[in-house]
């Protein structure tokens, strides 16, 4: 063990700027770790809320809104692949819930429409035949 020391000993000056550098790269690549977490959690963040918009119900003003997000996330350099393969299906089942959902929509208006327009006709012929009933000349 004593030639350890009486090896070691010209480089002990320099331990403590090896130790420092050592721990300057660990916390470097800790950086670099962090602020590409912190970029993909951001990038997340922002998927989620162009999901949310093109989900709400409330305005067609949100949901173009939302896939004009989502169309330029999936441009940007953070996602991976597998997180774009994702988007695009979550994209493709989004669309076509929003095409099944105004479908609906638009044939319940049409169904709700015609059947208001042929009440209305119904009445209008039961008055008529009642007006002629009325107005028929007597015998």
């Amino acid at each position: 063990m004593r030639e350890f020391f009486l090896w070691a000993s010209p480089f002990a000056p320099f331990s403590t700027a090896f130790v420092a550098a050592l721990a300057g790269i660990i916390a470097w690549r800790n950086y670099k770790h962090r602020r590409i977490s912190d970029n993909r959690a951001e990038w997340w963040r922002r998927t989620q809320y162009a999901i949310d918009l093109i989900t709400s119900d409330d305005d067609r003003i949100g949901r173009s809104t939302g896939l004009a997000l989502l169309s330029h996330l999936i441009e940007d350099s953070e996602p991976t692949t597998r997180d774009l393969e994702l988007i695009r299906e979550v994209t493709r089942k989004l669309m076509e819930e929003i095409l099944t959902k105004e479908d609906r929509q638009s044939n319940e208006k049409e169904e709700a429409t015609s059947s208001h327009i042929s009440h209305i006709l119904k009445r209008r012929k039961k008055n008529r035949r009642q007006w002629y009933v009325a107005e028929k000349p007597k015998s």
